[in-house]
């Protein structure tokens, strides 16, 4: 059995566990992560949510029952938590738009709105109402996207369909890191003669690089487009999970994967090491 000392364990790869692996690295902190594999991160929207009982995530907090935890949380806190977090996205080139007074409602596969605080760049043009004129691309073969229902909800919508290649989100995803497929795709929709103020895409615009090809296509097509995020697997969820595991990294932080956590040794309350599996 091997033994590797660190100051600092954190058991679990998803949003807490990274940012918080983050904030104590850099502090000096020697950290390491035990997963099991990848998070319920990379299943989310990618979008990142405080209270939705307001349109002011402090006034949600502030009424929510007196037991509930958020009370435990200063405002001061959470506005440095999003700050922090925030920045942190940007010096990874995933820029996250949004602010704490005011919550937003983005567009879902189903035509449906979600409110939330913050979002991926790549969603900051999502109408706010139902009366946006947009135009919905998809995709052959693509499930779990329904541009039907969406253009049910909106007076002014419309689609088209794409072929590109291959029928899953992360396929397609793949697809637009490849320049030449851009530039394809791009002539094909410069040719649709789309009409209507905003372009939407199922979240599929580039494994990592979703705000250059969101900045391709919108200089391009001389309006503002946006990404709708899709039931799992969603590529904004990876995005976000891919971002912070980096900026871990980049922090010092080692990242055990596929370590299951079988057994801690403890001094009274006090944990003093972690016992993992690993697979050799």
């Amino acid at each position: 059995m091997s033994v590797i000392e660190y100051d600092v364990i954190v058991i679990g790869a998803g949003v807490a566990g990274l940012t918080a692996g983050s904030w104590l690295s850099g502090q000096g902190l020697k950290v390491a992560m035990v997963t099991t594999g990848e998070p319920t991160a990379c299943l989310s929207t990618g979008c990142i949510d405080v209270c939705a009982q307001d349109d002011n995530p402090l006034q949600g907090i502030a009424h929510l029952p007196a037991e509930h935890p958020f009370h435990l949380v200063s405002d001061t806190a959470i506005r440095q938590a999003l700050n922090d977090f925030q920045q942190i996205m940007i010096d990874v080139d995933m820029p996250y738009t949004g602010v704490l007074e005011k919550n937003r409602r983005i567009l879902s596969a189903i035509g449906t709105f979600k409110t939330t605080c913050l979002t991926p760049v790549t969603m900051q043009a999502s109408p706010q109402n139902e009366n946006e004129k947009i135009h919905i691309i998809t995709f052959t073969g693509l499930k779990d996207f329904y541009p039907g229902y969406i253009i049910s909800r909106f007076q002014n919508a419309s689609f088209s369909i794409y072929n590109a290649g291959v029928p899953t989100t992360m396929g397609i995803a793949a697809n637009f890191e490849d320049d030449a497929f851009l530039e394809a795709f791009i002539l094909w929709l410069e040719k649709q003669n789309i009409r209507e103020d905003k372009i939407a895409f199922p979240a599929v615009l580039g494994l990592e690089s979703a705000m250059s090809v969101k900045k391709r296509i919108e200089h391009r097509l001389e309006r503002p487009i946006f990404e709708i995020p899709t039931i799992p697997p969603s590529m904004p969820g990876r995005r976000l999970f891919n971002g912070l595991k980096d900026h871990f990294r980049r922090k010092g932080g080692v990242i055990y994967w596929g370590w299951p956590v079988v057994g801690v040794e403890k001094a009274g309350r006090q944990i003093e090491a972690v016992m993992a599996e690993s697979r050799g």
